[in-house]
């Protein structure tokens, strides 16, 4: 596809191409702390990573859900599955929707973004035939640092700029565990004001815990987990596996 040829996205009337992220790498300033942590997720996912290509993808793993929630997962509906809150990327009347339970510090999500994610958004959101929607689905005990940069982007939407902010979450994951959200919110030009008062808005954190609940209702149970037209698959599963599933929705 010409990449000259703008396409609309719902957020705040951004233009294609979309903005590459900023990557400065790893901090050089980490904490002795932030890397036994950061070693921590990398080893405890490292047994999941060997497998991947023999089985199911790989993914970052919730607790055992209790109550109401352990008795099964819900019925997929689009109000379950959707928020009209939610950030949105590509046109809205797209006749395919994906959906995709994320967290930020998750590394498995962090995989998707950098391959399949990529694809799907030149080939099917560019061009008009889907549009990825994104929920936030933090993964508190194994990683401590995913909710607060969860709410962190949800500020960033509030002024227009979630996929930017997004991006540059995921780009700089090694960094997370020491990473000034307020700072990079500045590198994107966001009102320091408005996203400070913001960090601390009740209504935001709700709104990042309503995602987790309703994905626990769906039967979420690792990150990432995306639904193409309530078809869900689950891992970071490669780019052929959402294409065979967008194509037979777009059929």
């Amino acid at each position: 596809m010409d990449d000259t040829t703008p396409t609309q996205s719902t957020e705040h009337n951004t233009t294609w191409p979309r903005p590459e992220p900023r990557d400065s790498g790893t901090s050089s300033n980490k904490t002795i702390p932030g890397s036994i942590l950061l070693a921590g997720v990398l080893v405890a996912g490292a047994i999941i990573y060997s497998n991947y290509g023999k089985g199911p993808a790989p993914s970052a793993q919730a607790p055992a859900p209790s109550g109401a929630a352990a008795a099964g997962a819900a019925v997929i509906t689009d109000e379950l599955l959707t928020d009209p809150k939610d950030p949105v990327l590509g046109n809205p009347n797209a006749p395919v929707t994906i959906v995709e339970f994320s967290d930020f510090q998750c590394p498995f999500c962090k995989r998707f973004f950098d391959t399949a994610e990529r694809q799907i958004i030149d080939q099917y959101i560019k061009t008009g035939k889907a549009k990825l929607i994104y929920r936030d689905f933090p993964l508190d005990e194994i990683h401590k640092r995913a909710r607060p940069a969860a709410i962190a982007a949800q500020c960033a939407h509030a002024q227009g700029q979630f996929w930017k902010y997004h991006d540059l979450l995921f780009s700089r994951q090694a960094e997370l565990v020491t990473l000034d959200f307020t700072a990079l919110a500045r590198e994107i030009g966001l009102n320091d004001a408005q996203f400070t008062r913001c960090l601390g808005d009740k209504a935001i954190a709700d709104s990042v815990e309503n995602d987790y609940q309703e994905g626990i209702r769906l039967g979420v149970r690792g990150t990432p987990a995306s639904y193409v037209n309530k078809t869900e698959i689950s891992g970071a599963q490669p780019f052929s596996v959402f294409q065979q599933a967008i194509d037979a929705a777009l059929k």
